[in-house]
């Protein structure tokens, strides 16, 4: 009679108590291990029935105890087939009347994370690299507003841009497209045509939070809070009260934006920075010709544009040039909610509120229309 013991407490249970994760890997164990010598050993869809916490400590077992074996694995797991760092990734694009059309996907030298690319190639759809957290609030809206791409978070705008060159790089391998999407950031109009010739689109405003206050969308959340007991004035005085926080907080951060934007642009000069000076007489003038800065000129012209803003009362303005992420933590009030960006994705996950998806899309940069097909991609490892 076959027992198993829990070795954190001890406890002893029957093999018909087993799962079905426990029983299909003594199964996988023992199939590799009586394998005769130097076997080639094919493994379809390894991560069935185990937790996937285990399945790379398994197979990383099974195989530092079968060596002189050549494992194949066929996966659609992407996480698995990134887990198996030694080995060599095959990317089947198609199988058309008996022929396979296949890849070798590249190793992380090409420019991508390794799990990026295979991330990507496993998708039917083309791809938007976004800035942001998987699970994140950009992953949440840019879903709904590109529901035709794959939205996959890199963080900051620096990771979205090589991942969107590195990826455009390796056309020639996958066929798939693939767009970035980043924060205006203080860059310039030049700045942000020359980053769509890369093919990079910068929203019109400071930060993504913004997009979710525009005007059109206060307007839709206004009424749908109305429905709940408040009339159509009241939701205009939502609105209304929500760009008159905003101003008065900008009116507070005059200082502060000023600052801050005076600051990035020094930081962008000293960047620049002649590095190819060699002997002291150059290096000193490449230090002078770096701090040649208006420090004073700069800060009174960012200071002028924001009280220019105030006077205008432009909200449109307020929002391209106020990076702030604290506003839409504190406008949920206005709408009966702890938190104003969780009431947004509740309501775009709901049909019922398409006309949200559709404002924050009309904020949100046009991309070129989806190509009509895009191939599956299943993965293979050896």
């Amino acid at each position: 009679m076959v027992k198993l013991r829990n070795t954190p407490d001890g406890s002893a249970y029957e093999a018909s108590e087993m799962s079905d994760g426990e029983r299909i890997a003594f199964y996988l164990i023992g199939q590799c291990l009586a394998a005769p010598i130097d076997s080639i050993i094919v493994v379809d869809e390894p991560e069935i029935h185990l937790n996937r916490v285990i399945q790379a400590r398994l197979w990383d077992a099974i195989e530092r105890t079968r060596p002189d074996c050549l494992f194949i694995y066929l996966t659609h797991d992407l996480e698995f087939a990134a887990s198996r760092i030694e080995a060599k990734k095959i990317w089947i694009k198609s199988f058309n009347e008996g022929s396979w059309d296949w890849k070798i996907v590249p190793s992380e030298s090409e420019g991508l994370p390794e799990e990026v690319l295979l991330a990507v190639l496993g998708s039917r759809k083309p791809v938007l690299f976004t800035e942001g957290e998987k699970g994140g609030l950009e992953q949440a809206i840019f879903s709904r507003v590109y529901p035709d791409r794959t939205i996959m978070p890199r963080g900051g705008c620096d990771k979205v841009i090589e991942a969107t060159q590195a990826f455009k790089a390796l056309q020639h391998l996958h066929g798939i497209e693939c767009y970035g999407i980043i924060d205006l950031d203080y860059r310039s109009p030049q700045q942000v045509a020359g980053l769509l010739e890369k093919g990079v689109y910068v929203l019109d405003m400071q930060e993504m939070e913004n997009l979710l206050l525009v005007e059109p969308v206060l307007h839709l959340l206004a009424t749908h809070a109305s429905t709940h007991g408040m009339t159509a004035d009241q939701a205009a005085v939502i609105v209304y009260k929500v760009k008159e926080f905003a101003f008065e907080t900008l009116t507070r951060d005059v200082a502060l934006l000023a600052s801050r934007r005076t600051a990035w642009e020094l930081e962008t000069k000293l960047h620049k920075i002649d590095r190819r000076a060699i002997g002291v007489a150059m290096l000193e003038q490449a230090r002078v010709d770096a701090t040649q800065f208006d420090i004073a000129g700069t800060y009174a012209a960012f200071e002028q544009q924001l009280n220019q803003i105030l006077t205008a009362q432009d909200y449109a303005a307020l929002l391209r040039i106020y990076n702030n992420k604290g506003l839409t933590a504190q406008v949920g009030r206005y709408f009966g909610t702890p938190s104003y960006p969780d009431l947004i994705k509740r309501l775009i996950s709901k049909v019922e509120h398409e006309a949200v998806v559709e404002a924050l899309r009309a904020a949100s940069p046009m991309l070129p229309p989806v190509p009509a097909f895009v191939p599956i991609s299943p993965i293979l490892n050896a």
